[in-house]
């Protein structure tokens, strides 16, 4: 009994684990403090944003594409964190670690519009638990500026810390610091590194160490020499975002010591220059965003020794020209983003040092590209290709040589003229893709040799004709899109070869609805694809889950019907409707047919009429001549040859009627 009440004690007064959104107490007034998972704080999803996701939300250029790549950045543990959020307005008490509970370890402060001028300073310095922060100021519309300041040591007793999110908030330098020399070991390290990578066609790549300091202006040497400490000290940390920070400039003293650190953002800063070996300090990186900056260039000593890097997003920046001297050797690079950028040129073996990467994204609406011979020379895993801007008059073997694996091509800007042999050293293409790039004509063997493709998408050119035999060979092609161009007719069973076709689009262009249409698939014509939510089921084993996933197929869709232009008495009609049931041209196409055999049966039989017929007629002149040759006897040389004359005449004029 004594041991039954002793149980019952301490199993009510037992602790028990908090429970994901159960509040917590010890939280200050202006706060709220609650248990949640690391995953499901604000700032996390700037992390686990999958990269096809991200670029997809940027702009929509993978309508059609399956990743291979397409996991999201998972952290490596997920654990249930007592969390606050504390949002500071005018006149409020500031931070104080008295009125928190003991064990805060995600914290997330927001400054409200009139809570002006305030420098943290040691307010953060006993949150020794922290794991994740997340400080945000205040962006005043009248001002460029943000008036939240973070002094270089005030995250100095954070050595937790792992994910940090800075946001409309200006970084203290360090008055005591000094800009160092990089170390000699650098160097050398990134040398032995470089004879490795670069192999023996390349470009051999030398680093040179300074021998005299530079002679600057005074405010230039003030502003070099201003050293942003707040981070080096952090070496567990993970991940590190500073938005709207007002950067100007970066060192690589201030990100050095960042052993561990996977994810760098800087986006949204006025950096318009990235020094030699500026990320020298983060061995570990695979993520490095530099997007809405000034860069105007990069040089091979910027990106130096980022070995580890998967993901490099350089959008919206002020780069103009790329060349073999932009990029240093980037072995575990994944994809590159340099979109809306004023890129006019890419030079031969731009990207010779990025062995591994497998999306390219390039280019800008506004600015005309031209791609040199060999541009892309060296991106043997490339799977994914898009430049938007690109200006060149012909789309040719050498302008797409060196890619063999890719699989999804995407050109915008003006490319007037398709040559035979473009894609001869991309037969691995499944998607191509060539909309609004004032396309005047094509090859007849434009895409022969594309026997994977899948997509072929035409869309908005000026295409007025299609050649004979175009596609050809294309046995996998399931979707032709041709919309937007300026056809009228196309040449008869065009479309034979496409035995896997599901989707061809022919609206909106100015047909001329005639019985040279009457061939075009009609299963295929005035479809659209669509995706639906399909429950996936295994019932292999009793307690298998199941799973929902999207699932595309085809289906009709009266807003992309083809219609006639003309003749004027069909304008506007369904191109099908006129061409199979009011021009009936089915029909006169079998009863052609019938036609066509009857009459070479009606040529066979009065063929064989007319050799009777010169067989009976010559028979009588055959039996004279017989008769002849038996009567005529010849004794001696004096024959008379005048019988011999007459009958050698019979048997031409013979030879002349069978021959007739």
């Amino acid at each position: 009994m004594l041991l039954s009440l002793f149980i019952l004690l301490i199993s009510a007064y037992e602790v028990k684990p908090f429970e994901p959104r159960q509040s917590i107490t010890g939280c200050p007034k202006q706060c709220a403090c609650n248990a949640e998972y690391m995953a499901d704080l604000p700032l996390m999803k700037w992390l686990t944003i999958p990269m096809n996701k991200y670029w997809q939300q940027n702009d929509s250029i993978f309508e059609n594409q399956v990743w291979d790549n397409n996991e999201e950045v998972q952290l490596q543990h997920n654990p249930l964190v007592h969390a606050a959020y504390c949002v500071y307005q005018q006149d409020a008490k500031y931070i104080d670690r008295n009125e928190f509970t003991p064990h805060i370890e995600a914290l997330t402060i927001l400054h409200g519009p009139d809570y002006l001028n305030r420098t943290i300073e040691h307010e953060l310095s006993s949150f020794h638990e922290l794991l994740a922060l997340d400080i945000q100021g205040y962006q005043q519309p009248s001002t460029t500026y943000s008036e939240i300041f973070l002094n270089y040591n005030a995250l100095l007793e954070l050595q937790n810390l792992q994910y940090l999110n800075i946001q409309h908030v200006r970084l203290v330098p360090n008055p005591n610091s000094t800009s160092k020399d990089i170390p000699q070991a650098a160097y050398d390290y990134l040398q032995t590194i470089l004879m490795k990578q670069t192999s023996s066609k390349s470009q051999n790549l030398t680093f040179i160490i300074p021998d005299e300091p530079e002679i600057v202006p005074y405010e230039e040497f003030k502003m070099k020499n201003d050293i942003i400490s707040t981070f080096s000290h952090l070496t567990n940390l993970l991940f590190l975002r500073l938005y709207h920070c007002e950067l100007e400039s970066i060192k690589w003293e201030m990100f050095d010591g960042l052993q561990n650190l996977q994810t760098l953002s800087l986006e949204s800063n006025n950096i318009s220059r990235i020094p030699e070996f500026a990320f020298y300090g983060m061995p570990n990186l695979k993520i490095l965003i530099l997007s809405h900056n000034k860069l105007t260039s990069i040089s091979t000593e910027s990106l130096a020794g980022l070995f580890t890097l998967e993901h490099l997003d350089l959008t919206y920046n002020q780069l103009r020209h790329l060349s073999d001297y932009t990029f240093a050797p980037l072995p575990a690079l994944f994809s590159l983003d340099i979109r809306h950028n004023p890129i006019v040129s890419i030079h031969s073996s731009t990207f010779e040092v990025m062995n591994m990467t497998k999306v390219l994204i390039i280019g800008n609406d506004n600015a005309a590209l031209s791609i040199h011979r060999s541009a892309f020379n060296g991106l043997f895993e490339l799977e994914t290709l898009v430049i938007t801007g690109v200006n060149i008059s012909a789309l040719e073997k050498s302008a797409l040589r060196g890619m063999p694996s890719l699989k999804y091509l995407k050109f915008e800007g003006r490319v007037e003229y398709i040559y035979f042999d473009a894609f001869a050293d991309s037969i691995q293409l499944e998607t191509v893709v060539l909309k609004n790039c004032s396309l005047k004509y094509l090859s007849m063997d434009a895409f022969y040799g594309l026997v994977n493709l899948k997509t072929l998408d035409l869309s908005d050119n000026n295409l007025g004709n299609l050649p004979m035999g175009l596609f050809d060979g294309l046995n996998s092609l399931a979707e032709l899109i041709l919309t937007y161009n300026k056809l009228t007719t196309l040449p008869p069973n065009i479309f034979d070869s496409l035995v896997n076709i599901q989707m061809i689009r022919l609206d909106n262009n100015p047909w001329h609805c005639t019985c040279q249409l009457s061939t075009i698939p009609s299963h295929a014509v005035n479809r659209v694809k669509q995706t639906k939510m399909v429950e996936k089921c295994n019932y292999h084993y009793d307690k298998s889950p199941c799973t929902s996933q999207l699932e595309e197929y085809y289906a009709y869709s009266p807003k992309v019907v083809p219609k006639c232009a003309t003749p004027e008495r069909y304008s506007e009609w369904n191109l099908l409707h006129v061409v199979n049931k009011k021009l009936n041209c089915r029909k006169r196409v079998k009863h052609s047919k019938k036609e066509n055999n009857s009459t070479s049966q009606s040529d066979q039989t009065d063929h064989n009429k007319d050799a009777i017929r010169r067989e009976e007629e010559s028979q009588p002149m055959k039996n004279a001549i017989n008769s002849k040759k038996q009567k005529q006897i010849v004794h001696d040389d004096g024959m008379d040859n005048g019988l011999m004359l007459n009958a050698n005449n019979a048997e031409k004029k013979l030879n002349e009627v069978q021959d007739f």
